[in-house]
């Protein structure tokens, strides 16, 4: 079965991987902003959060400025306000982290991979580009196990992770909303 051109299908069809390119980008933006704040994006910050080694961690979690807070000990704060959030992944989280966004990142990547394979890119270019967001998130994985159990150096697998997965996102991105919304029909 041949497929139509990206440029061929009709409307719903293009407004249906639009939507969903377009609300993987918000969530992209999301997912860096959280890192960011969360975790930090430097080598410091990235082997803070993930080594085992010369670690001492414990105290109760509180609020820093003594604003009130909710049931739960959160206080409503602004974007702005977020700081970079020490802490520290154990084991046991790095699994549940690790098993839940590398089940959703595999979905996700089939996903990006269908559409760049439905492109009218040259058969390299979609050998060279399929696998890029499959390789980021996986990497990005590695890269915390392996600041946890080998070297603190590892972290720049985490940051070069990263990079490519946003970078293979955006190319993704850009060359499926072309083909759908300006290239001609064949």
């Amino acid at each position: 079965m041949k497929l139509p051109p990206l440029s061929g299908l009709p409307l719903s069809a293009k407004l249906l991987v639009t939507c969903f390119l377009v609300t993987l980008s918000f969530g992209n933006v999301a997912a860096g902003i959280y890192t960011q704040k969360y975790v930090g994006i430097s080598i410091e910050s990235l082997v803070e959060t993930y080594s085992e080694r010369d670690r001492e961690h414990g105290g109760a979690p509180h609020t820093h400025d003594g604003s009130p807070a909710n049931r739960f000990g959160e206080t409503p704060i602004t974007l702005d306000q977020v700081r970079e959030m020490k802490h520290h992944v154990d084991l046991k989280l790095l699994l549940q982290d690790a098993h839940v966004h590398l089940f959703s990142h595999g979905v996700l990547s089939m996903f990006l991979g269908i559409l760049v394979f439905w492109t009218r890119l040259p058969e390299k270019w979609k050998i060279a580009l399929i696998p890029l967001p499959f390789l980021g998130g996986t990497l990005d994985f590695a890269g915390m196990f392996l600041v946890k159990f080998a070297a603190d150096a590892f972290a720049y697998l985490i940051i070069a992770s990263g990079t490519l997965t946003g970078t293979s996102f955006v190319v993704v991105f850009l060359v499926v909303n072309y083909e759908l919304w300006f290239s001609r029909p064949q």
